[in-house]
């Protein structure tokens, strides 16, 4: 009889825990914290050109020097590729994984453009992002996708450079012309008829 009683009351515990746990689970469902977005988002890096602008550059040098600055609402975000294409040839700057923001929001790049040729240019800046979101919100699970993304910037510029003029000689450098020797031969002829007719005079003058 005791040990029924014992069996009896051990269940009835067990009924009343377990009740007490489903209520507790039923009301404070478990749910880890999102580590990526359910939606992508799909703002593009914002490019700013310092330089080159939309005018004529009298040099064939010119710099190249631009900032990417990342969105606010970046979240899982990242620059996958920057690249700039000069008329019609395509170079890539880099093209890595960069650190997640906010620790870089702004990246600034820059390089020299040198011996551009003459007449009209045309530079266009890409940078390729992506954004990784989680369309499946699951407790056990994420099944991770990918949005990508282009920004692109075009700067139109002409160059003008001209001829570069001969430097002119410093004073230091310049050498005295040499005297006309033409001028020599007359100014020593005249010199030579003048002695001989003061001579032809003083000796008439004492002869008479």
């Amino acid at each position: 009889m005791k040990k029924t009683a014992l069996i009896l009351i051990a269940a009835l515990f067990s009924t009343v825990v377990g009740t007490q746990v489903v209520s507790l689970a039923s009301a404070n469902p478990y749910s880890p914290p999102p580590f990526f977005p359910p939606e992508p988002n799909t703002d593009p890096p914002i490019i700013t050109v310092q330089s080159p602008h939309n005018i004529t550059y009298h040099v064939n040098d010119i710099p190249l020097n631009f900032t990417i600055t990342q969105p606010d609402s970046w979240n899982q975000v990242y620059i996958h590729e920057v690249s700039y294409q000069l008329d019609s040839k395509t170079n890539t700057m880099w093209k890595m994984m960069p650190i997640q923001p906010p620790t870089q929001p702004t990246t600034q790049q820059f390089l020299m453009l040198y011996g551009l040729s003459m007449g009209g240019h045309t530079l266009q800046i890409n940078v390729t992002a992506y954004s990784i979101y989680d369309p499946v919100q699951s407790v056990d699970w994420h099944l991770t996708s990918e949005y990508w993304m282009n920004a692109i910037r075009t700067i139109s510029f002409t160059v003008d450079a001209g001829p570069y003029p001969s430097p002119s000689p410093s004073p230091q450098e310049t050498e005295p012309e040499p005297f006309p020797t033409w001028i020599l031969a007359p100014v020593v002829s005249l010199a030579i008829v003048g002695i001989g007719l003061v001579i032809y005079f003083r000796k008439r003058s004492s002869s008479g």
